[in-house]
C-alpha cells in the first residue's frame, strides 16, 4: 500500500513491532528498495531525536519468511558457531579412533596380506581390499549417526530458549553430508594403514619380524591427539558448567520461588483507569482469599520482561535541572512483601496512597545514592514531568532487565496513585504456582467472563528462561565434551592392551629373568601416564590460548578460570590411569611359559 510518514504528537514509544505481509506479485528487492528509502527519510527528519536517544536508526531487512529479532538471531549465530566447531572437534578424536584401530586390525592382519601379496596381489589391490571393507564400515556408521541423529536433533532443538514451531529431522542434504563426512573421514584417516600393510614386504611379515611393527609413534601420536583434543571440550564444558552455576546463583534482589504471574490486559476489555483500579483491588482480595495463597500484588513491568524508563529530576540533587532516565515500575500495596525485596528504609505502599492523596513514590539504593549521596532519601521530593512525589521507602537494588547487569535505577509508584491497564498478578503459593493456576483464572473470571488472560507462569520459568543460553552451553557442550573422554579414554585403552598383547613374549621373557608383577604393571601404566602427560600439557596450552574466544558467552568466571583448569587436567589424568589400569593388570598376569610358546 506504499509508505509514508506522520509525526505523531504527545507521547512517543519505541517499542513497535511490526509485521508486513507483500502484494501477490510483488517483488522482495523492488520492496527492499522502498523500505531503504523509507529509512533514509526517516533518518533525516528524526535525525535530532535519534541523536538524543543515543540509539542508531537500524536498517530494516525483508525477508521472505519470518526470522527472528536480531538480538535473538545474534544469540543462535555464536551457539551453533560454537556447536559447530565442538562437533567437528569430536569428530576429530573420532577419527584419531579409528585411526588407531585400523593401525591394530592392519598389524594384526600383516600375516594374511603378506601371503596374499606373495600369491601376486598387488599393494594396490590389497589398499583396495582394506578401503573397501572401511568403507562398508563407515556407511554403516553414518547410517546409525542418521537414526542417532533423527532421534536426538528434536531433543537438541528442544534444549534451546526458543520456539522454533518446527520438527527438526535430517533432509536429504543432511543425509548425503552425513555419508559424506563418514566416507571422507574413513578415506583420509584409513589410507595410511592400509598402504603401510600394502607396501610392506612378505618376508618380513611372514617372519613376524618385530622390527616391521606398524609405528608404535604414529599410534602415541593418535592418542596424544585425541586426549589434547579432549581437554579442550572439557575444558569448555567446565567453564560453560560454572557459568550456569554462577547464573544460578546469583543474588536476584527478589525471591522467585513459588511465584505465579498472571497477566491481564484490561485495556482489551475497555477498562478505564478507576475500573481497572477496582478490577485489581477485586482480583486481589479475592486471590488473597484462596487456600495455598500467601500473598498476592501487581506490578507492570515483571523482572526480565522488558523495561520502562521515565526521565526524573531530585529537588536538592545535581539532578535538579538536567534530570537522569530511571528505571520506572508501578505496584500495589503488597508487591515487595511478596517479592521479597527488603525496605532498607521508610515505608512501602498502603491503601493510604489513594488517587486523591499526595503522590509518593519508593526508590531503590542505586537511584537514593545517586541523587542524593550521603543523605537520607526518605521525604525528599521526586519531579516527574509535571507531578511531584515524595519519597516514602527505600528498598533493596534487584536484578530488573538482565541476569548479572550492573546497578540499576529503579522508581517505583503506586498502582493507586498511577495506574496502566496492564497489571501482571504476582501470587505467592505455598507449594508449586502450577497448582493453583487453573484455581487463579476461574478467580479472575468470575469477576469479569470475557476477560483474555495473557499469560500465565511461574516467576521461576521466567528466571530460568534469562539463564537458558547457560544451560543450553553447559548441557550440550558437556554432551559433546563427554563422548570425546569417553573416545579419548577407549583410544588409551587400546593402545595400551593392543601394547600387551604385541609384546606378550616380550613380558614373559623379562618375567621368566625375574621382573615383578609390579614392576610389568608399572611399565604399563607408566607409558599410559607419559601418553596423557602430553596429551593434558598440549591441551592445556591450546585451551589457555582458545579460552578467550568464548569469554563473551560466561556470566561471573573469567575465561581462564583457575577452578576449571586444575580440575580438568585431574579429571583427564584419572581417566588415562583408569584406561590403563585394565591392560597393566593383564600384563602383570602373563604366564612366561605360555607367552614362549606362542611363536
Amino acid at each position: 500500500r506504499g509508505f509514508g510518514l506522520r509525526r505523531v504528537e504527545g507521547q512517543l514509544s519505541r517499542s513497535w513491532n511490526v509485521i508486513g505481509r507483500l502484494r501477490p506479485g510483488v517483488d522482495l528487492a523492488a520492496a527492499q528498495a522502498n523500505v531503504d528509502l523509507l529509512h533514509t527519510r526517516y533518518t533525516h527528519e528524526f535525525a535530532s531525536w535519534i541523536e538524543s536517544i543515543g540509539s542508531p536508526a537500524h536498517p530494516v531487512v525483508l525477508s521472505p519468511r519470518y526470522q527472528f529479532s536480531p538480538r535473538v538471531a545474534s544469540t543462535m549465530d555464536h551457539l551453533l558457531r560454537l556447536l559447530f566447531v565442538v562437533a567437528g572437534t569430536v569428530l576429530v578424536i573420532a577419527c584419531a579412533n579409528v585411526a588407531l584401530l585400523l593401525l591394530a586390525r592392519a598389524s594384526a592382519r600383516s600375516g594374511e596380506m603378506a601371503i596374499r601379496g606373495a600369491l601376486g596381489a598387488s599393494p594396490w589391490r590389497i589398499v583396495r581390499q582394506l578401503l573397501t571393507e572401511s568403507l562398508l564400515l563407515a556407511v554403516a556408521g553414518g547410517a546409525l549417526g542418521l537414526l542417532v541423529a533423527t532421534w536426538g536433533a528434536g531433543l537438541a532443538a528442544s534444549l534451546m530458549p526458543y520456539a522454533f514451531g518446527v520438527r527438526f529431522k535430517p533432509d536429504a542434504s543432511v543425509a548425503l553430508f552425513a555419508v559424506a563426512l563418514s566416507v571422507g573421514s574413513t578415506l583420509m584417516f584409513g589410507l595410511t594403514p592400509a598402504w603401510q600393510l600394502a607396501r610392506r614386504g612378505v618376508m618380513p611379515s611372514l617372519l613376524r619380524d618385530p622390527r616391521r611393527r606398524a609405528s608404535a609413534g604414529v599410534r602415541d601420536a593418535l592418542v596424544v591427539v585425541q586426549l589434547a583434543t579432549s581437554v579442550i571440550l572439557v575444558i569448555g564444558a567446565g567453564l560453560f558448567a560454572r557459568s550456569l552455576l554462577s547464573a544460578r546463583g546469583i543474588d536476584l534482589g527478589f525471591d522467585p520461588a513459588r511465584k505465579l504471574l498472571v497477566s491481564v490486559p484490561l485495556s482489551n476489555a475497555g477498562y478505564g483507569a478507576a475500573d481497572g483500579r477496582r478490577f485489581v483491588r477485586e482480583v486481589s482480595d479475592r486471590l488473597t482469599g484462596l487456600a495455598g495463597v500467601t500473598g498476592v500484588s501487581s506490578t507492570l513491568v515483571v523482572p526480565f520482561s522488558g523495561a520502562w524508563t521515565e526521565e526524573i529530576r531530585g529537588s536538592g540533587s545535581r539532578y535538579a535541572e538536567i534530570g537522569v532516565e530511571v528505571g520506572f515500575n508501578s505496584v500495589g500495596d503488597r508487591y515487595f512483601a511478596v517479592m521479597h525485596i527488603p525496605l532498607v528504609s521508610g515505608r512501602a505502599f498502603g491503601t493510604s496512597d489513594a488517587a486523591a492523596a499526595p503522590l509518593v513514590a519508593v526508590v531503590n539504593q542505586t537511584l537514593a545514592r545517586r541523587l542524593w549521596p550521603g543523605e537520607p532519601a526518605v521525604g525528599k521530593t521526586v519531579l516527574w514531568d509535571d507531578r511531584r512525589l515524595t519519597v516514602v521507602g527505600v528498598v533493596s537494588d534487584a536484578q530488573y532487565y538482565h541476569i548479572g547487569e550492573s546497578p540499576q535505577t529503579q522508581l517505583y509508584l503506586s498502582d493507586r496513585q498511577y495506574f496502566e491497564p496492564y497489571p501482571t498478578f504476582v501470587v505467592g503459593t505455598r507449594d508449586g504456582p502450577e497448582t493453583l493456576a487453573s484455581a487463579v483464572e476461574e478467580r479472575i473470571r468470575a469477576i469479569d467472563p470475557d476477560i483474555v488472560i495473557h499469560r500465565v507462569q511461574a516467576l521461576t520459568d521466567v528466571v530460568r528462561g534469562e539463564t537458558a543460553r547457560y544451560r543450553v552451553l553447559a548441557i550440550l557442550v558437556g554432551m559433546f565434551s563427554g563422548l570425546g573422554l569417553v573416545l579419548a579414554a577407549v583410544g588409551l585403552y587400546g593402545v595400551q592392551a593392543f601394547l600387551v598383547g604385541q609384546r606378550a613374549r616380550e613380558i614373559g621373557i623379562r618375567m621368566a629373568l625375574g621382573a615383578t608383577q609390579r614392576e610389568v604393571a608399572g611399565a604399563v601404566l607408566r607409558h599410559g601416564i607419559l601418553l596423557a602427560g602430553i596429551g593434558i600439557g598440549i591441551g592445556l596450552v591450546a585451551g589457555l590460548a582458545t579460552a578467550r574466544l568464548v569469554e563473551g558467552m560466561l556470566f561471573g568466571i573469567r575465561a581462564r578460570d583457575p577452578v576449571t583448569f586444575v580440575t580438568v587436567p585431574l579429571v583427564l589424568l584419572a581417566v588415562a590411569v583408569a584406561s590403563s589400569f585394565v591392560p597393566a593388570l593383564r600384563a602383570s598376569r602373563v604366564d612366561p611359559v605360555a607367552a614362549l610358546k606362542q611363536e
